[in-house]
């Protein structure tokens, strides 16, 4: 199309908005605005002159292809001169418009035309095109372009710039002892580094000049300790950590962790107070001097007295641990730190030690707020129960797992171990709080969508609710990487939701099966045996699919009353009832088996099946007694020996160990009894 003479037919099948040409390789694709033998209207915007070229509808019919145009700035070929006079609408020739290249008309150029469908009838507007692109458009993008390029070029160079002059201005610290010298001996340790590091540091890590501390506040110190000669001790600085100033300090290695949780030997203590000018941290060398056994320093005037609120002992011993840290230590901080030291919040002394009195057990406690203090910001390791570290628990009496909502916060507070956190999100959960699930989480116990059965229905210690809360937090990554508490949800998680009626799972048809061999009920389901209910180990039996395992649970459905495949049926007891024979006691953690004739043996058989032996078994002694000698190594107290002792009891039915004990050092102590003896 030209900009002088343009000219297209419409076709009312093919709506406007779809007849754009495109110039692609050199050819002018035929747009949708070609008709296809219909009629319709021919609009000449007078390529000659201006006039206006219009044929009825009625009288013009419209061929396919396309119809010849000429540009608004040039002028037709010789050639063709005439052919706009010549040409009727009757017997113009069409040109397919795939077939008329640029290079081969001069009426065709890289012009385009599109149409618009806001007038009746429609007419044509030309779309002057650069590199085969709208020219208005083009303008835009490049401009935008340009824009752009030039916002990004300033912020890269904005940032290089001064990041290549503040490289050209930082300047080291030189040589630890000055330039010229050599360390006395690279080797020595200071403040947890080798003078060697230290010296390295000083060379070549750059001075930043945003920091304040210069040279001297840096590297004096570690200078002094690695020996470099001439470096004066400031004389305001805190000194020796014993009032006294005696540089004896009882152990000089001996490692003190302070309030503020920094950890060093006495001795760096020491060189550390030497060369701190900050005059309020003396306080805090003078309490690390307590706890370094200096018995000179007095308590502050302006501590709390000690760490239970009322100067109290508290229950647990003296190196039972908070946040890493002693009890006796943090009883010594109570004494020797004023109030003030290391408290922005000023909090009074039973807010300030709350959840550290909590945690060592004083025997009066304050209520420990449920906003966490200053200790416990600076030192926690768990987030709050409540996701998104909102203070406000829905209901902090509530008891779950056998705690106080309250209480879990305060748990989650003294935590030190990370890989435990997601428990305590969990158990925030069951608060009501509204946390999210772990992103490997198991889903809900017994499907998504499914309720359980009985909530409140007790496996394996703990109720079908709170397995269930289990399962939707928490996933294989819960525990330590090595030893995770979850290995795969399925392994987990199976047999409890069996035990919990979940109708998803059904029992493993390859497990032992139940600990009675003859499917019968278990006679007492809640004896503990082996530190377990007896339907617990019922449970773990069923879905046990190591068959090297099934005899272990043979041995507990024994202990656990199930019917023995041999029945005892002497009228009286004789001691050759005993030969080939085993007998088994169940004792907490502990499962123990008696044995008796040529491969007799007392032993304790381990949770995972094997035997840990007592004694082989050496005869009877005067027919009341089975000796047992040469069991497993007991140190300097040789191997482990033991006895059983066969006492007689109308009352006993068949032969039974009611007891096992240890009356001295790796010597064991059974009793068997057994039926009324047989008349000699």
């Amino acid at each position: 199309n030209s900009s002088g003479g343009d000219s297209t037919t419409m076709n009312a099948e093919h709506p406007p908005e779809a007849t754009r040409a495109e110039t692609d390789g050199g050819k002018m694709l035929p747009s949708a605005a070609t008709t296809q033998g219909t009629t319709g209207t021919l609009l000449d915007g007078g390529a000659s002159g201006g006039g206006d070229v219009t044929t009825e509808e009625s009288e013009v019919p419209v061929r396919p292809g396309a119809i010849r145009v000429y540009p608004s700035d040039r002028a037709p070929s010789p050639d063709i001169e005439n052919d706009d006079a010549a040409v009727t609408a009757d017997d113009q020739t069409p040109i397919h418009a795939e077939s008329q290249l640029l290079g081969q008309s001069d009426q065709v150029i890289a012009e385009a035309y599109a149409v618009e469908d806001l007038e009746d009838p429609p007419s044509a507007v030309v779309v002057d095109t650069c590199f085969g692109i709208e020219r208005k458009r083009l303008i835009i993008i490049v401009s935008v372009s340009t824009v752009a390029i030039a916002i990004i070029l300033g912020c890269v160079f904005g940032i290089l710039a001064p990041l290549s002059k503040r490289n050209t201005s930082q300047q080291t610290c030189g040589p630890l002892c000055g330039p010229g010298t050599t360390l006395p001996d690279g080797n020595r340790k200071v403040f947890g580094a080798t003078c060697e590091d230290w010296n390295f540091n000083s060379t070549n890590l750059p001075l930043f000049t945003q920091d304040e501390r210069t040279c001297t506040d840096i590297y004096a110190a570690a200078a002094y300790g690695c020996g470099c000669a001439d470096i004066e001790i400031p004389v305001d600085g805190c000194g020796m950590l014993c009032s006294d100033s005696s540089e004896f300090l009882p152990d000089p290695q001996f490692v003190v962790k302070d309030i503020n949780n920094q950890e060093l030997s006495c001795k760096d203590w020491q060189l550390k107070s030497q060369f701190d000018t900050d005059s309020e941290e003396c306080v805090n060398y003078n309490a690390i001097g307590a706890l370094c056994g200096c018995t000179s320093n007095e308590v502050h005037p302006d501590a709390c007295g000690g760490l239970c609120p009322r100067g109290e002992d508290f229950f647990h011993s003296t190196a039972h641990r908070i946040w890493n840290t002693a009890c006796g230590s943090w009883d010594t901080f109570a004494r020797y730190l004023p109030i003030w030291y290391n408290n922005k919040k000023k909090q009074t002394c039973e807010e300030y030690y709350s959840e550290v009195a909590y945690g060592c057990a004083c025997q009066v406690l304050s209520d420990v707020e449920l906003e966490c203090g200053t200790l416990c910001q600076q030192r926690r390791t768990c987030n709050p129960i409540c996701q998104g570290g909102k203070k406000d628990i829905p209901d902090p009496d509530l008891v779950v797992r056998r705690e106080t909502c309250r209480d879990w916060e305060l748990h989650s507070r003294l935590e030190v171990h990370e890989f435990v956190c997601p428990f305590y999100n969990m158990v925030g959960a069951q608060c009501g709080c509204n946390n999210d699930p772990a992103p490997d989480a198991c889903g809900p116990l017994c499907g998504v969508g499914a309720s359980l059965p009985d909530p409140e229905k007790e496996v394996y210690g703990q109720t079908c609710e709170s397995w269930d809360f289990m399962s939707t937090y928490l996933g294989p990554a819960y525990g330590e990487p090595d030893n995770p508490v979850i290995r795969s949800c399925e392994e987990h998680f199976s047999g409890i939701a069996y035990a919990c009626g979940c109708s998803v799972v059904e029992s493993p048809t390859d497990g032992c099966g139940t600990l009675c061999g003859d499917g019968s009920a278990l006679p007492q389901p809640t004896k503990v045996v082996n530190a377990k209910t007896c339907q617990d180990l019922e449970l773990l039996s069923l879905f046990e699919r190591d068959t090297t395992q099934c005899r272990r649970y043979e041995i507990f459905g024994t202990l656990c009353g199930c019917p023995r495949s041999a029945v005892y049926e002497e009228d009286c007891f004789k001691l050759e009832h005993l030969q080939n024979k085993t007998y088994y006691f169940g004792a907490g953690g502990s499962v123990y088996s008696a044995s008796f004739g040529g491969d007799g043996y007392f032993a304790q058989i381990q949770n995972n099946g094997d035997l840990f032996m007592i004694g082989w078994f050496n005869g009877f002694d005067n027919d009341t007694v089975a000796m047992f000698g040469g069991g497993a190594p007991c140190g300097t107290y040789g191997p482990r020996s033991g006895s059983v002792l066969i006492v007689e009891d109308d009352l006993t039915k068949s032969p039974e160990i009611t007891y096992v004990i240890e009356p001295s050092i790796c010597v064991y102590q059974a009793e068997l009894k057994v039926p009324k003896f047989c008349d000699a």
